[in-house]
């Protein structure tokens, strides 16, 4: 941890590389026709960023809930945490569409009001309904997660998420290898699973890092999870070209993401007592800003050489984050913590989240 703040730096390290992994994937790809083709077809830093994402959440999320120690201060943390921002940036983009300077999606903007309504639970993807900005159904798993750590909680099973990732790697070898081979389609690679479990993943070497577990048994229950997952997808994709392709994106595309997200978590994770340049900590203070604001950027059509438009986005994009996390994410990141003092003091804070 940083002395200043309390912040596990090694984390904020790996929010700012999935931040700018997302951001300059999205950024770059609309300036380099040869860019985006790689990005489907071989690597894909969009994937990448967001398993990585997913795994600092997995990481971060029991170390908060356990040391409040309540649902209820847990729940008010992580509701001015991501809410605030969330409802800014969906105004953002409503703001400019009926200015005509931001274009939505297709199909959300030609969509009843009630999309709109939808859009501000945050889980929005699981009814269905389009996303203002299309990276926000990565906010409605965050959010599934966190119901599932609460349900857990609740029922003393929180420390747990070791036999749950076991139980990942059961289920595809099972569903995605075993049927499949054996019946010739049946069960098959479903990335929805994985997407959830890699939270779970991540959970489980937060337990393996803070030697509630051995690391060996952590990180072996992580690997034999990911050899199955890799196996499912395998099967599905080459045997049955089926599965989880999105936009046109490739099984190698897919699968390289994946595996490099897992693999620079666990060396980052290696290296959890490493110190960082300020320029490093700062950009994962400001990445879930980073993430959002980049979306509103690409849906405004500049009409500049592609080059320039990148340009134009990527620094837009880092100034704007700035200003949306010293103007609306702190503000109320400390006022949520400042109601959980005033409703339950306690010399437990979890400054990290």
């Amino acid at each position: 941890m940083s002395p200043s703040d309390g912040r596990l730096q090694f984390l904020d390290f790996a929010r700012a590389v999935a931040a700018l992994s997302v951001a300059s994937m999205h950024i770059v790809a609309i300036s380099s026709p040869a860019f985006h083709e790689a990005t489907l077809r071989w690597f894909n830093p969009g994937v990448f960023g967001v398993l990585t994402f997913f795994l600092v959440s997995g990481f971060i999320i029991p170390f908060s809930l356990e040391r409040l120690g309540s649902l209820r201060r847990f729940w008010i943390n992580r509701f001015f945490r991501l809410y605030p921002l969330y409802w800014a940036s969906l105004f953002a983009v409503l703001v400019l569409w009926k200015l005509h300077i931001g274009l939505p999606p297709t199909d959300f903007r030609e969509g009843p009001r009630s999309y709109v309504y939808w859009n501000l639970t945050m889980v929005q993807p699981f009814a269905r309904v389009p996303n203002a900005i299309g990276l926000y159904w990565t906010l409605a798993y965050e959010m599934l997660f966190y119901g599932l750590m609460s349900v857990l909680f609740l029922l003393k099973l929180n420390k747990k998420s070791e036999w749950i990732v076991w139980g990942g790697a059961a289920w595809y070898a099972v569903r995605a290898v075993a049927l499949p081979l054996y019946y010739g389609g049946l069960g098959r690679f479903d990335a929805r699973d994985f997407w959830i479990l890699t939270f779970f993943a991540g959970t489980t070497l937060y337990r393996g890092w803070r030697g509630e577990i051995p690391q060996w048994r952590a990180r072996l229950a992580v690997w034999t999870f990911m050899l199955c997952v890799g196996a499912g997808a395998y099967v599905s994709f080459v045997h049955f070209t089926t599965a989880g392709q999105n936009e046109g994106i490739t099984a190698p595309a897919y699968l390289s993401g994946w595996l490099l997200a897992y693999l620079f978590f666990l060396l980052v994770l290696w290296q959890s007592d490493r110190r960082y340049s300020p320029v490093w900590l700062w950009l994962g203070k400001v990445s879930y800003s980073i993430y959002i604001v980049h979306g509103i950027f690409l849906q405004i059509p500049i009409a500049v050489p592609a080059p320039v438009r990148s340009a134009i986005y990527l620094i837009g994009t880092l100034m704007v984050a700035a200003l949306s996390y010293r103007y609306v994410e702190e503000p109320c990141i400390r006022f949520g913590r400042s109601l959980n003092r005033v409703a339950s003091p306690s010399p437990a804070r979890a400054n990290a989240a």
